[in-house]
């Protein structure tokens, strides 16, 4: 038999004398004239999007369907495609025992399918998912997993199975699955929506909708304050009489969801936060907004409470995730689902089995602050709150040592030498000692931002670290700033002027424009991450709060759903007046020996 490409040996099969058999040797040949230029490491599914599309030529995509397969190493560096059919207009053939034969031969430990819906619509077939499921078991025995199942189209849209939480799919990496990239955003049910009175935006998003024309609406946003301030806003809170008023800073002064009382985090906390106000010569300075008004509600809820919006309010939108359960491509709820799914651990030949589907679609919607609300009495409406405002520096100190003391896992912390860092070949941090710093705001502000860095070591969160001058250096720089400034929020402990010198702001704001407009989730992603691993250090409950709330004592006992908010100069009158009992107390003691 001769087949092109395949060399036949003679092989004696064992005592058989005189039998020869022609085998045919299976031969996987790599053809450098069609290699395609791509990044050494693709790290999420926008860059398998990016190059599956160069596997077509113009026009293609909307032509016919086409299946290829990427192969990958260890490493998820990509060491090979595999070009495996085409079809007509609505569908391709799969062979499944091609496939896994030519991931045997190539060596490669995992892989990512993909293929083309020229109808334009990129949600997965029940095919789709099929073929899917039925490649990541089989493969699976062999060691190789489906990282990722990419379907395009020829508008620019594409649907990553991994990105959707769908079939459970591994993700390029530790960190490359996108609700753990964003575990952060609050997941809603359709329940939720409803209660929320949520609806689509498409009118603003276009026709197309989606996760990536919010990330681009959330980039955008982020980028105009980048461009447009000579500050960065991640570092400064408060310190303009107009905005802060003489008045304490306290976590209590954040954005909460009037839903459930919780401090938005991640990206929202950044779309809902944030403020400016133009300095004497005319440039805006942005910063941290501070509110005694910290709820925001949706329209439906201000209605639901007998509130009215006030004229010129101003909206923000919080970014969520909708989870879709569906048996057999009909609507089911969450709970009919883990019901099924509960069923089909006891009976896996159950027919239902097979058609469940479970995926997640980012959205957002739009909230109003209840300083633009009347009608509503908060302080009887709004969610009762477990927290804590640390009212003086003692306290903020206290709050900060306790954060650092209370961390799980926590690496060593080094005091000396001349540079603040973590090395994570030792899982240890460097901090110069408290007095080479101006305040003791930089000192704690310092040791918060190498701490964010040691939640990246493999014993705790797991990042990649990257090395300096790439794109993963930046981004874990990023993640170090944006997290310290979580654990900042919850000690109440400020940066001051740490670095922030015209030169190092300008540097941050070139490396930040240049990353965002690369890569629209650049910030986005950041900000989760920086938030998860706040929230690692924090150690937060299933109810939102941070352990150390449990261990400081302060007296928070007035019962009020506001912000408990005590000015500067209140606060020194008390502590002068407690000083001068103490001496009083002290002048009355010595008098009372004096006369024995």
């Amino acid at each position: 038999m001769k087949i092109k490409g395949i060399e036949e040996v003679d092989v004696s099969l064992g005592n058989t004398k005189g039998y020869i058999l022609k085998v045919p040797e299976v031969k996987l040949s790599f053809n450098s004239k069609t290699a395609i230029e791509v990044d050494a490491k693709i790290s999420n599914s926008k860059d398998v999007a990016q190059f599956v599309r160069t596997l077509y030529r113009q026009g293609e995509i909307g032509l016919q369907e086409k299946f290829n397969v990427l192969f990958l190493n260890r490493r998820n560096k990509v060491i090979g495609y595999y070009k495996h059919s085409i079809g007509g207009h609505s569908a391709a053939i799969v062979d499944n025992k091609i496939i896994i034969a030519a991931a045997i031969k190539s060596l490669a430990s995992s892989v990512i399918l993909s293929h083309n819906h020229p109808g334009g619509s990129a949600s997965p077939s029940r095919e789709d998912i099929r073929i899917t499921k039925e490649l990541k078991s089989q493969l699976s025995e062999f060691k190789i997993n489906v990282l990722d199942h990419i379907i395009i189209t020829p508008n620019g849209d594409y649907y990553s199975f991994a990105d959707e939480n769908n079939l459970g799919l591994s993700g390029l990496n530790n960190n490359s699955n996108e609700l753990q990239d964003l575990e952060c955003i609050p997941i809603l049910t359709r329940e939720d929506e409803k209660e929320l009175g949520i609806v689509d935006h498409y009118d603003e998003l276009g026709k197309t909708g989606g996760r990536d024309a919010i990330y681009k609406m959330v980039n955008e946003k982020i980028l105009s304050v980048i461009k447009g301030s000579k500050n960065l806003f991640w570092r400064k809170a408060w310190t303009d009489k107009e905005v802060d008023d003489g008045q304490e800073y306290s976590t209590a002064d954040f954005g909460r969801s009037f839903s459930t009382g919780r401090l938005y985090s991640g990206i929202n906390f950044w779309m809902v936060n944030l403020a400016f106000k133009v300095n004497n010569e005319g440039e805006k300075e942005y910063f941290l907004r501070k509110t005694k008004e910290a709820f925001w509600l949706t329209p439906k809820q201000i209605k639901d409470n007998g509130g009215r919006i006030k004229k010129g309010a101003k909206t923000e939108i919080i970014v969520y995730y909708i989870k879709h359960y569906s048996l057999f491509g009909k609507g089911i709820s969450a709970d009919y689902y883990w019901q099924i799914m509960k069923d089909c651990g006891k009976n896996p030949n159950d027919k239902r089995c097979d058609g469940l589907h479970a995926y997640s679609a980012m959205k957002y919607y739009r909230i109003i602050n209840q300083k633009d609300i009347s009608g509503i009495d908060f302080n009887k409406k709004a969610p009762k709150i477990k927290r804590i405002q640390p009212l003086n520096n003692d306290d903020k100190i206290k709050a900060s040592e306790l954060i650092i003391k209370l961390m799980p896992n926590a690496p060593k912390i080094k005091f000396g030498g001349a540079n603040a860092l973590y090395a994570s070949n030792t899982d240890s941090v460097h901090i110069p000692k408290q007095g080479q710093f101006e305040s003791i705001n930089e000192f704690y502000g310092a040791i918060f931002h190498e701490l964010i860095h040691s939640t990246g070591h493999k014993s705790r969160i797991n990042r990649e670290f990257g090395r300096k001058g790439t794109k993963e250096y930046a981004f874990e720089e990023l993640i170090a700033e944006l997290g310290a400034s979580y654990l900042n929020a919850e000690s109440g402990i400020l940066f001051d002027n740490l670095k922030n010198s015209s030169a190092y702001i300008k540097s941050w704001n070139n490396k930040l424009i240049k990353e965002m407009e690369e890569d629209f989730t650049f910030f986005f992603k950041a900000s989760s991450q920086g938030q998860k691993a706040a929230n690692y250090i924090l150690n937060i409950d299933d109810n939102g709060v941070p352990d150390f709330y449990n261990h400081l004592n302060i007296d928070n006992s007035k019962k009020s759903t506001q912000a408990k908010v005590i000015s500067t100069k209140n606060n020194i009158d008390k502590i002068k007046k407690a000083k001068a009992l103490k001496l009083k107390a002290k002048a009355i003691k010595l008098k009372l020996i004096l006369t024995k």
